[in-house]
This record gives structure tokens, sequence and C-alpha cells, in this order.
């Protein structure tokens, strides 16, 4: 009983055994399922070497930027307070102010962040009212003259700036001006870095209103005042014309008035461009290049330019403004110049500086709108400005040439006389000796003048700013036209002139009986009678010598030629192409006009010697010789051709005494005059030999008419 109730007892054991074996089966296939499962999410979350590297990378940034967003720069309490000023260190704060902000506001918050968060924010907004007192005072300190000479390697070495296209421009427009003088910017040392401030309080907080506001202003005051002070008292002077004469030679012609480059506003122009370029490239560099030409500061450099320039264009205008009513009365003005031509008026200068000024300052602006081009940001506006402004000096200018050019041609016979009686004006009078007016002169020296000094500037005047294949070749017809009517307007001054001093002169001479002073230089005292024909001849051929020989017209319109054109078809026949016909030489319409004058001059001249034989017609016994008849002449008609020779010889005398007076400066000429002075002498003396028909008409001829035909002719020769 005892061995079963044990044996009961040892199964009762082995069935809880197995039982517990059981579990433990269970358990552990439980766990080895577990195991399996976790073991395949741990294989399904193994990533390979690469991507672990890459998260363990992000953990360590994502630790840096929390250390670097917790633990702000040291120098920041001082840069805050004030107790530290580089723009280095404040690049440095702002950076890290905006990294904090940024940071804090990308991740979840929490109490100390918030804490952090709030203080980063006024951190902030201190320290862009200190970055943008900075840059202001950086611009201040750029624009006032340093105290200290500064050094660019005392200071670590120079300060290479960045390049730009304006900074090129102002670069080779500062070559020609001195370091200090003509510069904007006295220490610009003071802006280096001010570039990173710009740019931060720009790209990160949009704060660009204090630079078109304040910076802006500064440099507008600063450069309105630059050139403001340009414009001191010796320049007001020479504005209103109160500048000295270079000359006191009573010979207007030989007067150095106006030079080329003279005038003072030309150098304060160029001061002005060469301010207004520092002032450009400056800003370019530390303001628009950070700010990538942000619409709110790109139009900057636009309006400081045209502020500068419309202080330049308006002195200019105040430069040349003067009353030109007296243009409506070129005979006045002509007696008021005592006959030097309208070019010599003063207003109060003299009517061709004004002009000579106007072309000197076109070319000025001419370089205005090259500047307008480079002018960094937006400068649309200030191109168009310009322009405007050029077109409207072209016109102002090409006004005052009409003006000159209208006044040729229109003196009045009649108003000379009444002039010459009533204000008692007679230095316009020609010469005795019949020598070039000194109205001729000055229309040379003032052509002259236009095209050696003013050619350029000439041309756009006359022609206009419109650029194209011919434009080259067009202009150049503008100023040949322009030359031509100025030069011919004078002749005919000169032929009026002439005609209204030989009608005084008679006059005066009939006043005294006819009896005047041989030696007198004065015409109207002189016994000397002008020839009007001499008189043109020697200003004509002074005119056409002088456009011919001078080489500043030969060569400035002869460099001008017209664009080619397709050669013209022509008949099969003929083969080939017909060629272009060669251009004309220049100022050939004026040589031919001139010459032709010259021409009618002589033979007028020539006319002028039939004068001294009295018509045949005029005395009846005369007219009552038969040509062809040998009868013997009656006593009255021996007595008329007596008579009739008296006048031809005293006449002659006359007209060659006058002869002997003046000068024909023309080879050509002179020669030419002989000849018909010869021509009509032989022809008048002719018609009285045919007239005679070898019959005797006094027994002393030679009492009669001093000189035979052929001697007369002799003494007409020693006259020229």
């Amino acid at each position: 009983m005892s061995a079963l109730a044990q044996l009961e007892e040892q199964l009762s054991d082995l069935d809880a055994l197995n039982r517990a074996s059981a579990k433990a089966i269970d358990s552990f296939a439980d766990t080895s399922s577990a195991i399996s499962i976790r073991a395949n999410e741990i294989i399904r979350d193994v990533k390979p070497w690469d991507v672990a590297q890459e998260n363990i990378t992000l953990t360590i940034e994502e630790m840096s930027k929390a250390a670097r967003c917790y633990h702000p720069p040291p120098i920041l309490p001082a840069v805050l307070s004030g107790k530290e000023s580089s723009l280095e260190a404040v690049a440095r704060c702002i950076d890290y102010l905006v990294y904090a902000d940024d940071y804090l506001a990308s991740h979840p918050a929490n109490h100390y962040a918030e804490e952090i968060e709030a203080k980063t924010e006024m951190q902030l907004q201190q320290i862009v009212r200190i970055s943008e007192d900075l840059v202001k005072s950086a611009f201040l300190n750029a624009l006032q003259r340093n105290k200290v000479p500064h050094s660019g390697a005392a200071a670590g070495g120079s300060v290479s700036p960045k390049r730009g296209p304006f900074n090129d421009f102002a670069s080779a427009n500062s070559m020609t001006v001195s370091p200090t003088v003509n510069r904007l910017m006295r220490n610009e040392a003071a802006l280096q870095g001010v570039d990173q401030i710009v740019q931060r309080l720009g790209e990160n907080f949009n704060r660009t209103g204090f630079i078109r506001k304040d910076v802006r202003r500064l440099f507008e005051e600063k450069l309105v005042a630059a050139v403001q002070a340009q414009f001191d008292g010796a320049y007001r002077d020479e504005e209103m014309g109160k500048g000295p004469m270079t000359s006191s030679s009573p010979v207007l012609p030989l007067l150095k008035h106006y030079q080329r480059g003279n005038h003072g506003l030309l150098r304060i122009s160029e001061t002005a461009r060469t301010l207004l370029t520092d002032a450009c490239a400056c800003l370019e560099r530390y303001v628009l290049t950070p700010l990538e030409d942000d619409y709110s500061v790109a139009d900057i450099p636009c309006e400081l330019a045209t502020i500068v320039f419309e202080i330049i264009y308006k002195r200019a205008i105040k430069a040349i403004q003067f009353d030109t009513s007296f243009l409506a009365d070129p005979t006045k003005v002509f007696v008021d110049s005592r006959g030097q031509g309208i070019g010599l008026v003063p207003t109060p200068r003299y009517f061709r500086d004004n002009i000579f000024i106007c072309l000197d300052l076109m070319e000025e602006f001419w370089k205005w709108k090259a500047l307008s081009k480079s002018i960094p940001g937006e400068n649309r506006d200030f191109i168009d400005y310009v322009d405007d402004s050029v077109d409207d000096f072209i016109y102002r200018t090409r006004e005052l040439l009409d003006g000159y050019v209208n006044a040729k041609g229109a003196l009045k016979k009649e108003l000379l006389k009444e002039y010459a009686h009533s204000m008692r004006r007679t230095e316009w009078l020609p010469s005795v000796d019949c020598a070039v007016h000194e109205s001729a002169v000055n229309v040379l020296y003032f052509h002259k003048a236009l095209l050696a000094s003013f050619y350029g500037s000439l041309r756009i005047v006359l022609y206009g700013c419109v650029i194209d294949a011919n434009a080259d070749y067009e202009s150049s017809q503008e100023v040949e036209d322009f030359l031509t009517r100025g030069v011919m307007g004078a002749v005919d001054d000169l032929q009026v002139l002439a005609e209204a001093a030989a009608e005084l002169q008679q006059e005066a001479l009939a006043k005294h009986n006819h009896h005047g002073k041989p030696d007198s230089l004065n015409l109207l005292t002189s016994g000397v009678r002008l020839s009007v024909e001499i008189f043109m001849i020697n200003n004509l051929c002074f005119l056409e010598d002088n456009y011919r020989r001078e080489t500043c017209f030969t060569a400035r319109l002869a460099a001008a030629a017209p664009s080619a054109k397709p050669p013209r078809r022509v008949s099969y026949d003929s083969g080939g192409t017909a060629a272009p016909p060669p251009p004309d030489p220049p100022l050939s319409l004026l040589f031919e006009m001139l010459n032709s004058e010259r021409v009618r001059n002589v033979d007028a001249f020539g006319t002028s010697w039939k004068e001294c034989f009295p018509p045949l017609s005029d005395d009846s016994d005369l007219l009552s010789i038969e040509p062809h008849s040998t009868t013997e002449l009656r006593r009255s008609q021996r007595m008329a051709v007596k008579h009739w020779y008296r006048r031809v010889n005293e006449r002659l005398y006359q007209k060659i005494h006058d002869c002997n007076a003046r000068t024909v400066m023309d080879t050509k000429s002179r020669t030419q005059l002989i000849d018909v002075s010869i021509a009509a002498v032989r022809e008048g003396f002719g018609r009285m030999k045919v007239l005679l028909n070898g019959r005797a008409w006094s027994s002393k001829p030679q009492k009669w008419l001093h000189f035979e035909p052929i001697e007369w002719e002799g003494l007409i020769r020693q006259a020229f």
C-alpha cells in the first residue's frame, strides 16, 4: 500500500512536472515567437551604413543648431550696449539673432524656448536700429574728409572694391582727375563692411526705407552743396558777361574773345559729372549690389543724377539767355556794331560768343548723354530727361544760329543812310582804298571758329541727334549749306552798304561843291570816289581765297562722303554698270556763286569806264555829224567835239586818280579789270573816231585831249 501511495505520488509529481513543462514549452514558444517577430522587426528597421551616417550627421547638426541657438556670441551684449560698434561684430550678431529667431520659430514651444524667443525679438529690434545708425554714420564719415591720413597698407592692405559696370566707368572717368580733387567719397575706408550690413538689413528685415530717406538725402545734400559751391563770384561775373577782355586792340577780328573750353560752367559740369560718378559707384557697390538692385533703392542714383544735371542745365540756360529783340532790325544792329556785323553785337557778350558757348556746352551735354546710360540701377527716367534737355538745348542753339544767318543779307540801304544821318554813325563805311570790310573778316573768323573748334556740336545742332547710314554726309551738307547762306548773305550786305556809302559820298560831295580832300581817309570827305565794283571784288576774292585755303573747311567737309549705293544699271550694249559720279568738292556751290559775283562786278567796272564817254546822242551838234561823210565839220560841230574830248579827259583823269588810290588784291581780277577798262576806253574813243572819219576837229587837239588812246591805256595799267 505504501508502495502504491509512493507511486501515485510520483505520478502526481510527473503530471505536475509535465504540466509545468508544457507551460514552459508554451512560454518558450511564445518567447521564441516574440524573439522571431522582434528579430524580423530589427532586421526590417536596420538601414545601410550610409543612411546611418546621414542620420548620425543630422543628429549632430540638430544638436549643433540647438547649441548655437541657446549659446549667443560673447560679443552680443557689448554690441547691444553700444560698447562695440565694428561692422563685422554687428554682422555676426545679426546672423545669430536671425538664426535663433528662425530656429525657435521652427521647433515646438517650451517654457525655456519662449523666454529666449521673447528676448531674441527685443534684441532683433535693437540690432536693427543699431545697424541702421551704423550704416548712416559710415556713409556720413565716408563723405567727410578724413582728418588722419589713411593708408591702405597701414590698415592692413588696400581695399579692392567689387567691380561693376559703373565702377569700371568710374575708374576710367577718374583717371583724368586728382585722387583728392573732385571726389565726393573722401574716406571710402569708412564703408568697409557696410555692404554686408545693408545686405542683411534688406534680406532679413526688408529695412531699406532708411537708405532711401536718410542715405539718399545725405548724398543729395553733399552733391548739391559741392556743385553749388563752384558757382562763386567769379563765375557769376562771367555768367553776366563781365569777364575782362583779353585784348585792347581796336581791331575786333583780331581780338581773342571766347575760346573753346573757357566757360566756367564747363569746368563745373565736369566736376559735377565726376562727383556724380563717384557717388553712383559708391551706391552701386554698397547699396545696389548687396540688395540685388531692389526696386526700393534701384532708382536712387537716377534721382541724384537728375538733381545734379538739373542744376547744370538751368545754369546753362541762364548763361545763354539774353534779349534777342534786336534781331528784328538787322540794319540798326549793323550800325550799332560799327559795321562789324551781328557777330560782334554785345548782348552783353558778343553775339557770336553766345553761339560758341552754346556749342561748347552742347559737347558737354553730349557727355552727360553718355553718362546717363552708365548710371547704375533703374536709369531710364534719367536717360529720357537728359535726352529731352539736350533736344531743348539744340533748339535754343539753332535759334541763335538761325538768328545769325537770317541777319545776313537783311541790310536796308535807305535805313543805312537814315541811321548815318540821324545817329551820325558812319564807322561802317568802306575805306577809301576799297580794302576788305571788317564784316567780311568777321564772317570768315566766325565760320573758321565753328569748324575748327565746334564742328561736332555744329553738326548736331544743324542736323539733329538722328544717327543713320547717311548722317555723317547729310550733316556735313547741312553745315555747308549754313556756311553758304552766311557768306552769300554777307555778300549781299556788302553790296548794300557799298551802294549806300557811294550815295552818301555823292551827297557829301554835292554839299561841298564836289571838292574833297585828296588825302582824306574818310570816305565822305575824300576826293576819291568809292568804286562799288572794286570794293566787292576785293571782298569776294578775300572770301573765296580764304575759304579755299583754310584747311578747316576743306578737311572737315571733305571727310564725309555719302554711303555706298548699288550701282545704277545701264543698257546691255554698254556692258557692266555705271560708276556713280564723284561727289562735288566742299563748298563748290559757294565758290561758284562767289566767282559769278566777281565776274559780274568786273563787267560792271568795265561798264563804269564807258560812263567817262558822254553819249553822242546827248549833243545835237554831235548828232548832226555824218559818220560816213568827208565834209569838213562846221564850227559848232568842232566845238562840240572839243567839249566832248574835254569831258572825257576830265572823267578819265578822275577815274585814273581814283584807281591810283584803290587796291586790288587778286592778280587775276586786276588783270581782268585792266582788260575791261582798256576795252571800254578803246570802245569810247573808237566811237568818236568812227564819227569823225578822219576829219580835223582842232588845230591843237592836245589842248582838249591830253593823251592819245594808247597813252591812256598805259596810264590805266599804271593805275592798277
